[in-house]
């Protein structure tokens, strides 16, 4: 498929002409606080010690929604997390970002809950990290959307040391009205962050924030190219290098990256591409062992055959029998005592949507054949996998699975485990009671990503969940509405 049509199938235009049904939420459902939907303990059969108590991470109790959902754990400290979503409380998308100090038992707003960059008027694609001194912090991108050559984006970083309250770090990238090219236009998207908190790292406390950088002809708004760039800061986000090319001129059709840091600093950033690749894109990995000043040529580590039954009603892809829109970009986690490196990404090739894996033995020059990751192989659909592994070397992955029957419109969230990331135990079921993610921007929208935090204490998977309730001054007029919901699993 050309990459102007394909573009906007993984994400080039999610912050401009589909934000109808993004970036507002309809205000009159800013209603009164109401009842809510009890969110039960779990503790299902399988490889988990405990599953604990579904917990819902926002503290608005409106019925505004919030989806997509990252998740840090500080690595001193395995009590402190730090989440976020888009959060859509003051009508207007905004990144929120919410914090635990009890290991997920309960959560608590950082600063006012939610942050909008300066000089945009909307904020999502939330991201969340800690630093080698506990330090706390939180990507958003902001946006004023006009086209896609005119959009203002800002990509703003905020911190927390007590993680209550929020100071302002600084400012990644601002591109006002697509930049100063009279050509062209550029509008910055999907990124996401990692600190360098390895003791052998000769670049440690270093922030990395990835992301597309869209490029469009200003004449007729048509797409030229989506390659992905980084920028770090060595002071705490004040100040920020680059941005300096993480895919190749070759490998110019990219999108959904995500970094990571392995025992000594090397630096890799895994990314969609879609150069050549027809309708189906491939998992990419590119490495860099100057601190993500340069990078060498990306590597390729196994085609993705991209999650898509049809079109939905924003000419998005979907699974069968639904209309939320769902994509297929890839996660990346490093094993810190081996070097290991894994990948795990949504993958349409059975007819089923499915988590697929490969993992690196060699610093990420090969890779393995890729393998399925959830244990149901009956025909359901998993989606929105993540990956995360403790320091002690335990791998974890996270995904929503939605049976493959007709009429079913309900999710449930999972985890899978592995011991040196290489067979996965059967999954473990963490929600403790399905949502049909039917709720909210008429079906179409439940965020592009869940988010997973470990430590050899505990896993953290968070997700959007829209089973809590919230009625509207009488408990006649109850809707349900997406939440940020986390749960504790140790093993």
């Amino acid at each position: 498929m050309a990459p102007g049509i394909r573009a906007g199938l993984i994400g080039g235009d999610d912050h401009v002409f589909d934000l109808s049904s993004v970036v507002t939420v309809d205000p009159t459902l800013k209603d009164q606080p109401g009842p809510g939907a009890p969110q039960n303990p779990g503790n299902p059969p399988g490889p988990a010690k405990s599953v604990g108590p579904n917990v819902v991470a926002n503290q608005d109790k409106t019925r505004f929604p919030q989806n997509e959902t990252p998740i840090a754990v500080d690595p001193n400290n395995p009590n402190r997390l730090l989440a976020g979503a888009n959060d859509y409380r003051h009508d207007l998308a905004a990144c929120g970002i919410y914090a635990s100090s009890d290991g997920g038992a309960t959560w608590n707003d950082v600063g006012e809950g939610t942050t909008v960059p300066p000089g945009a008027v909307a904020g999502g694609d939330p991201v969340t990290a800690f630093g080698p001194d506990g330090t706390a912090y939180h990507v958003c991108l902001g946006f004023t959307p006009t086209t896609n050559a005119t959009s203002t984006t800002v990509l703003f970083v905020s911190k927390s040391t007590d993680l209550k309250t929020l100071q302002p770090a600084g400012t990644v990238i601002a591109t006002v009205a697509g930049g100063s090219d009279v050509t062209f236009g550029y509008f910055n998207d999907k990124e996401f962050a990692t600190v360098d908190t390895r003791a052998a790292s000769p670049h440690r406390g270093r922030i990395y924030v990835t992301w597309t950088r869209f490029k469009f002809n200003r004449l007729d708004d048509s797409y030229v190219e989506s390659p992905i760039v980084l920028s770090y800061s060595d002071d705490g986000g004040a100040n920020w290098s680059g941005p300096h090319a993480v895919s190749s001129p070759d490998l110019n059709f990219d999108q959904g990256s995500v970094p990571a840091v392995g025992p000594n600093g090397e630096l890799y950033v895994v990314f969609e591409n879609g150069n050549g690749t027809g309708f189906n894109g491939q998992a990419m990995v590119a490495k860099s062992v100057d601190g993500g000043n340069t990078f060498g040529h990306p590597v390729r580590i196994d085609d993705i055959i991209e999650i898509c039954d049809h079109f939905n009603v924003d000419g998005r892809c979907a699974i069968k029998n639904s209309n939320w829109r769902v994509n297929s970009f890839p996660s990346i986690a490093v094993n810190g005592a081996t070097g290991a490196v894994y990948v795990v990404w949504g993958d349409y090739r059975t007819g089923n949507a499915d988590v697929r894996f490969s993992r690196s033995a060699d610093g990420g020059l090969t890779w393995s054949k890729s393998v399925i990751v959830n244990s149901d192989l009956s025909g359901a659909d998993q989606v929105y996998p993540w990956i995360a592994v403790a320091e002690n070397g335990v791998t974890q992955v996270e995904f929503q699975q939605r049976d493959d029957t007709p009429g079913n419109r309900l999710l449930n969230t999972f985890l899978s485990t592995s011991i040196g990331g290489v067979n996965f135990a059967k999954q473990v079921l963490v929600s403790s009671g399905p949502t049909d993610p039917n709720i909210n921007f008429s079906g179409t929208f439940i965020g592009d990503y869940n988010g997973l935090a470990a430590s050899a204490h505990a896993v953290h998977p968070i997700w959007t969940d829209a089973r809590r309730v919230v009625c509207q001054l009488v408990v006649t007029n109850c809707l349900q509405q997406q939440d940020a919901v986390t749960a504790t699993v140790t093993f």
